[in-house]
């Protein structure tokens, strides 16, 4: 059997990278986490936590 390249065979490989692509931008995230039971309410985030920033 032989493969030809046609336009549908194509755009199959183009999706495919990009969909490759795609995940491996969605995986690469940065988790941040806070305790916000810490902060005392009223108090700004900015002057409070070296985390945040204003």
């Amino acid at each position: 059997m032989t493969y030809y390249l046609t336009k549908k065979n194509t755009m199959k490989h183009i999706y495919l990278v990009l969909g490759l692509l795609y995940s491996t931008i969605s995986v690469a995230q940065y988790n941040f986490s806070d305790d916000f039971e810490s902060y005392n309410s009223g108090d700004y985030l900015g002057a409070t936590s070296p985390s945040w920033t204003t």
